[in-house]
This record gives C-alpha cells, sequence and structure tokens, in this order.
C-alpha cells in the first residue's frame, strides 16, 4: 500500500478538525443564554469566538489548497454573483462592525449569472474581503463592485487601508508570501488567502490583480469569462452552453451601504480598538496607552 501524500492527509486532518471547531462553537454561544454575563465575561465570550472564526478559516483555505493540488476538476453551473457578493458579505458584517468598517456594494443591472462553480468562487469573494476587512484601517470603508461585458464579468473589492509597496505586489499572489507591512504590524496571517484566490480564478478562466498605493488602500479586482470553462472529465450539455452564450437574465441594480451607525458593539463599556490596522487584543492595547 502506497503512502497517503500530503493533500490526502491535509483534507484528512481539516475534515477531522471541523467537528470539534463546531461543538466548541456550539458550547461558547450557549454561554450567553445561560444567564447575565458582565462586561469581562463579554469580552471573552466574543474573543473565544473570533478565535474559532480563524480556525475554522484556517480549515477551510487548507481545504481548498488540497483541492487546488488535487487537480480536480470544476462542477460548473449557473452562478449569480450578486447572490455570492450579498452572502459574503453578510457573512463577514460581524467582523466588519467589529472594526466599525463599511461596506459599500454597487452592482452592474447588466451582470447577470455566469457558469461557474458557486462555492469556488464564494472562496475567492470571502478571501478578498476578509483581507480588505483585516488590512484596513478602523472607521475604515470596502467599496464591492461588479460589472457586466458581453463576454466577462469583473468584481473589484476597494478598501482604505494600509496599501501594498510595488515590491510585494509582484509577489502578493505567491503562496506563503506575507507583504512587508503586514509583518511590521504584526497582524495575523498565513500568506495563503490570495494565492487560493489565484489558483481559483484561474481554473475558471480568469485573472486576478492588484492596485495599490501605500497609506491610501488597495483594490483587488478579478474577471470571469460568461462563456463555459471545463475542467477536465466535466462535459456540459449543448442547451446549458448555448443559454449561458446568449446571456443569461439580469440582476437588478443595487446599491447599498450598510451603516455600522445602528449596530452595537459587543459591549458599549469596552474599551474602543486602539486606532491602528492592528486588531491587537486587550493587553497590547492597554500596554500602548
Amino acid at each position: 500500500m502506497s503512502e497517503p501524500n500530503w493533500v490526502d492527509v491535509v483534507s484528512i486532518i481539516a475534515h477531522d478538525l471541523k467537528t470539534p471547531i463546531t461543538s466548541a462553537r456550539g458550547y461558547i454561544e450557549l454561554v450567553k443564554y445561560s444567564g447575565d454575563l458582565n462586561e469581562r465575561q463579554t469580552y471573552f465570550n466574543e474573543r473565544a469566538l473570533v478565535a474559532l472564526q480563524q480556525m475554522e478559516q484556517l480549515v477551510a483555505r487548507l481545504l481548498e489548497l488540497a483541492w487546488i493540488d488535487a487537480h480536480r476538476p470544476l462542477q460548473n453551473g449557473v452562478c449569480d454573483l450578486v447572490v455570492v457578493i450579498h452572502n459574503s458579505v453578510a457573512m463577514l458584517q460581524e467582523n466588519a462592525d467589529r472594526r466599525h468598517v463599511t461596506f459599500h456594494i454597487e452592482i452592474d443591472p447588466e451582470l447577470g449569472t455566469i457558469q461557474a462553480e458557486e462555492n469556488r468562487l464564494s472562496q475567492v469573494v470571502l478571501n478578498l474581503l476578509s483581507n480588505a476587512i483585516k488590512y484596513n484601517r478602523v472607521n475604515g470603508d470596502i467599496w464591492i463592485t461588479a460589472k457586466g461585458m458581453p463576454d466577462s464579468v469583473e468584481v473589484a473589492v476597494r478598501d482604505t487601508g494600509m496599501g501594498i509597496s510595488p515590491q510585494d505586489q509582484q509577489h502578493i499572489f505567491d503562496r506563503f508570501f506575507r507583504a512587508g507591512q503586514a509583518e511590521k504590524e504584526k497582524i495575523d496571517g498565513t500568506g495563503l488567502g490570495l494565492s487560493i484566490v489565484k489558483s481559483l480564478v484561474e481554473k475558471h478562466g480568469g485573472q486576478v490583480w492588484v492596485e495599490s498605493e501605500m497609506g491610501i488602500g488597495s483594490t483587488f479586482a478579478f474577471m470571469l469569462p460568461r462563456s463555459p470553462q471545463l475542467s477536465e472529465g466535466h462535459d456540459l450539455d449543448q442547451e446549458t452552453i448555448s443559454t449561458l452564450v446568449e446571456g443569461a437574465e439580469s440582476s437588478d441594480f443595487v446599491r447599498e451601504e450598510n451603516s455600522n451607525e445602528e449596530l452595537d458593539s459587543v459591549d458599549d463599556n469596552i474599551q474602543e480598538p486602539p486606532q491602528t490596522y492592528m486588531d491587537r487584543d486587550e493587553s497590547e492595547a492597554a500596554a500602548q496607552e
């Protein structure tokens, strides 16, 4: 019997981690319903949930890496990017609220649908939005725009964060690469998210790029073709192909600004995050005061 390769090992470990993480999340969330919590208990409870969310993201990235390196085919279908974008924003809204970051969404009425694997594109959008929150400034903004062309669609995520140096931009999509400013600010990260984005976009026959200016912010954008990009071993019937090429029914124009003003923080009496790019823990923040 041959020994399992790293892809098999990572897949097994990542899948096995999902169950205890989900169980821990459930118990921590139940604490909130076991009785009134004081300020400190509420803070610790929320920090535990944040840590679990980071673990969930890491597991998801390990699974994506294993899938990419296994060269498995895409399971293409009709994908509505409007749904993908709004679902991704909803999933990360709590993270954005914690850093007082506001989402702005603008979707072209001509966006329509494309042929793609929706779960994989959801990972692309989630990774880009997650980075836009993490590397943003407190009270910053994120603009998500999506526009449709006859043969392609383009999605862009722009933030008001620290920016990326021209030297680092050349390697920003390399696996395990961390930008110098992120390392300097001691922002947690694995250097895997953007490499996954690049691999998934290119697997769909698209392109991804970055534009950034230090101290101003960054824009990550990707383009995907409307026409089906078939992976090896996966075919579509002619009727589906014809429908996609002619263009699907377009979505309504959407412009939203999800203001944080009506949303309370975890506890009004808990100290506000320091005005820095880092989401430092309580002890680090106190040391700076």
